[in-house]
């Protein structure tokens, strides 16, 4: 990665990352669909996977500030991507939560669409779309951690923008930081990967390799994204 000292374990991180992209490309990309579930499976695991490419591209241009906030929008992503595999009529709850937004969006500007938007939607909280997929515990923690990055938290702004009296344009980091960021990404790719080659039933190459990434990860990082049981799920 650019301008950074690698050390051995990143690099086999590096060389891990390259192996999923190879696998995305010949074992994810042109899979169809023939139900609704099906549907947001793929899409759900496409925008993973696109987001997390995005924070790596930004890693690699030392535009740290802006990588957890990506990761933490692909990590609800993930956490619906579970409850869709799970769960069949899943993408239901996640149609009337557009449809909610929407009503939240217009209201303001024209009120009959509004509430016409309000009579078909619901509202899904963050929370309980962890909850329903068994990741309360990934709520609660490296979720709520991103989380001080993407609402301007004073602590990540001090974190990469200041220097003893200065303020930074671009970003400040050390290695440490970014490679963290880095080997979430590739693990959050890893999860996305198998989970949706399970789903379907194919690509026994991948959904190895992804499993060997993840284990590999979560090994040596207790802060790895990890998918969980949770009692609370329902």
């Amino acid at each position: 990665m650019a301008n950074h000292s690698i050390n051995r374990e990143s690099m086999n991180t590096v060389e891990d990352w390259v192996i999923l992209l190879k696998l995305r490309e010949s074992e994810f990309n042109g899979l169809e669909y023939s139900t609704l579930q099906e549907k947001y499976v793929l899409i759900l695991a496409t925008r993973i996977s696109e987001l997390c490419l995005d924070t790596v591209l930004l890693l690699n241009q030392n535009r740290i500030s802006s990588a957890p906030i990506i990761l933490r929008t692909a990590l609800e992503s993930y956490a619906d991507l579970s409850s869709c595999i799970t769960d069949p009529t899943y993408w239901e709850q996640l149609t009337k939560s557009l449809y909610w937004q929407l009503h939240e969006v217009s209201k303001g500007v024209n009120t009959e669409r509004a509430e016409h938007y309000k009579s078909i939607g619901k509202y899904l909280s963050v929370n309980k779309r962890f909850s329903k997929a068994g990741l309360s515990g990934l709520f609660n923690g490296y979720y709520k951690a991103l989380s001080l990055h993407s609402h301007g938290n004073l602590s990540s702004l001090i974190e990469f923008h200041s220097n003893d009296s200065n303020a930074y344009l671009g970003t400040i980091s050390d290695d440490d930081k970014t490679i963290e960021y880095f080997e979430q990404a590739t693990n959050l790719l890893a999860l996305c990967l198998r989970d949706t080659w399970e789903f379907f039933e194919i690509s026994q190459q991948g959904i190895q390799e992804a499993q060997r990434i993840i284990d590999k990860i979560n090994k040596t990082h207790n802060k790895s994204i990890h998918s969980t049981s949770d009692a609370s799920a329902d």
